[in-house]
């Protein structure tokens, strides 16, 4: 063993080191925030302080975080930044050992303003007092939305932990197991999920905003989905934000096609989101979902974001850019509330073959990766390629699209949109399979081809009970 190591093994810490790393306090959601302004009797506390109470900052002996701290007590006490370095240049002249250079000791006094753990002004006693009848304090949430887009987005993305979580206790293994049982909140059984992240892509042509539209009707509307997949019903919103008026016709169409004859809690946000420039963007979409909720009176439980490419305008979609759009999208998660779930729709990169467009990385950041592929110009397939926690690797659907006739526009031209109907649901897609394969283990060819007629049959009985359509002979498909 060397010198060195004996030393670390036997030399315990200096007391000044042990004093300041025992008084570290936690962060709270209005760190940085400015409470108050400053008052003339925080300016006579802070002089008082200074001159009767403030510690020394000695070299070597953990002064420079003192100096932070010196500084930071008057930012608590609600002080202005000129204030507060005003005052520190007289606690430099007599209490500094040896004094900080100008330049450095500004250096402290911006950190202790913009690398906070508490509010401004928190300590300000000029302030009003709680408890007054003839003044209101703000609330929590005045004192956020009065703080910089920053600070806002900031305590949105990084709440306080929940109790239970962030602990260093070290679970034992039958307590960590109980933990995996726990349900989770299907949107979509078997592929979409309340809280989680989604990734969403496909070709040009491809149809994947078509498919996924269709998804989130149904979840809306409550209504299984092709295939007889339940869902849990509650709000959607499609965020459009390559805009384009194409989106409109493709609405029409669903409300056409399925005609439920009842409103459904589905909506469309056609308009540029930059979350690239900095959080106001990010915000005023929290706002719009809040207030669209607000009137709805029931929760937003599904969110798409369509495209990555449109919200990150610009961007090479390497790790720093992805990083930063899957930090705006947790942020929108938290503010909304834990059984939101969020669906990213992107484009694959120039070899199909080799995944989504842009970062590796973006794959490990959700926790579920659709793919929706171009079998031909009419027709096409929703593959479920990877589930964080569940069956990976399936197909889920077979669909082609139908145009509906829309009514003619305020000019008297036609206008038309497209939906998708299921081509092959999923058990079909065994059955066809085993046809291919042929026949196996006793099972004939005639009995596979009547297996295969009756799904068809219960599948368009499906169909025509969520649409209400009728046959030739104007009875009922569903009587």
């Amino acid at each position: 063993m060397t010198k060195a190591e004996r030393a670390l093994q036997t030399s315990p810490p200096p007391p000044w080191l042990k004093s300041l790393t025992s008084q570290a306090r936690p962060r709270t959601r209005l760190a940085g925030v400015r409470l108050n302004e400053e008052t003339p009797e925080a300016l006579a506390e802070a002089d008082r302080w200074i001159r009767d109470d403030a510690p020394e900052a000695i070299e070597g002996e953990g002064g420079d975080l003192q100096t932070y701290r010196v500084a930071a007590k008057l930012f608590d006490l609600g002080l202005e930044r000129e204030s507060v370095l005003e005052r520190m240049l007289d606690w430099n002249d007599t209490k500094a050992i040896p004094p900080w250079e100008i330049d450095d000791l500004e250096t402290k006094v911006n950190s202790a303003m913009t690398n906070r753990q508490r509010p401004i002004g928190v300590d300000n006693p000029g302030a009003p007092p709680a408890g007054m009848e003839d003044v209101q304090l703000p609330t929590d949430a005045e004192m956020m939305a009065k703080a910089p887009a920053a600070v806002q987005l900031k305590a949105i993305a990084e709440p306080p932990e929940p109790p239970g979580r962030g602990s260093w206790e070290i679970l034992d293994i039958d307590v960590a197991a109980k933990l995996a049982r726990r349900g989770r909140d299907p949107l979509l059984e078997g592929v979409l999920y309340a809280g989680e992240i989604s990734v969403v892509y496909g070709a040009y042509g491809s149809r994947k905003t078509m498919a996924m539209m269709d998804v989130f009707f149904h979840i809306a509307a409550g209504l299984p989905w092709h295939g007889g997949i339940p869902t849990e019903q509650g709000g959607a919103v499609w965020v459009a934000a390559e805009g384009g008026s194409g989106v409109y016709p493709r609405l029409d169409a669903l409300i056409a096609h399925y005609n439920l004859g009842r409103w459904v809690p589905m909506g469309v946000l056609e308009r540029p989101v930059n979350m690239l420039s900095g959080p106001k963007d990010t915000l005023e979409l929290i706002k719009s979902l809040r207030q669209k909720q607000e009137r709805w009176g029931q929760p937003i439980r599904i969110v798409a974001i369509d495209t990555i490419s449109a919200v990150a305008p610009g961007s090479d979609e390497g790790i720093a850019d992805m990083g930063i759009v899957i930090n705006h999208v947790r942020a929108i998660r938290q503010a909304m509330g834990k059984d939101l779930h969020l669906m990213l729709v992107h484009h694959p990169g120039k070899d199909a073959s080799r995944g989504m467009r842009g970062t590796y990385a973006l794959p490990a950041d959700v926790d579920t990766t659709i793919l929706v592929k171009k079998d031909s110009k009419t027709a096409g397939t929703v593959h479920l390629l990877k589930q964080r926690n569940g069956e990976d690797d399936r197909e889920l659907l077979r669909f082609e699209a139908k145009v509906i006739e829309l009514e003619r526009d305020d000019r008297g031209r036609r206008v038309t949109g497209q939906v998708i109907v299921p081509r092959v649901t999923i058990g079909e897609a065994e059955i066809e399979a085993r046809l291919a394969a042929g026949p196996k283990g006793g099972t004939s060819r005639s009995t596979i081809y009547r297996q295969k007629k009756r799904q068809r049959e219960q599948a368009a009985s499906e169909t025509a009970s969520e649409t209400g359509e009728t046959s030739e002979t104007g009875k009922s498909l569903t009587q």
